[in-house]
């Protein structure tokens, strides 16, 4: 095995400090993209309190929280795979579709 590689310890007087929150990062631009991300909600949501850093998050936000408010015209998902407990459980995010098929294959590769 070789050896650990020993990093050197950083001057934290040298690195750039969040206003916000105090956390400290090694580059400007990482201290801006945590800034932009965590403090700068800048896509509020017109049906409730909440808002985003990006405008893909208040979109899928829109999609999950309000479906019933807002028409949508993106497609439910249903599990694909025979033998799955609930195959008739729609998915409206991808995301959510893919873990539940990763669940159905372990669940059928466990042996009964």
């Amino acid at each position: 095995m070789p050896p650990i590689k020993e990093q050197p310890v950083r001057d934290l007087r040298e690195s750039y400090v969040c206003e916000e929150c105090g956390a400290a990062f090694r580059t400007r631009g990482l201290k801006n993209n945590h800034t932009n991300r965590k403090h700068r909600r800048r896509y509020n949501c017109d049906h409730c309190e909440s808002a985003f850093a990006l405008n893909a998050d208040l979109q899928r936000h829109k999609r999950t929280v309000h479906k019933e408010t807002i028409p949508s015209s993106s497609k439910a998902f249903t599990c694909p795979y025979d033998g799955c407990a609930t195959p008739t459980k729609k998915f409206t995010r991808r995301d959510n579709l893919s873990r539940h098929m990763v669940r159905c294959l372990n669940a059928q590769a466990k042996p009964v």
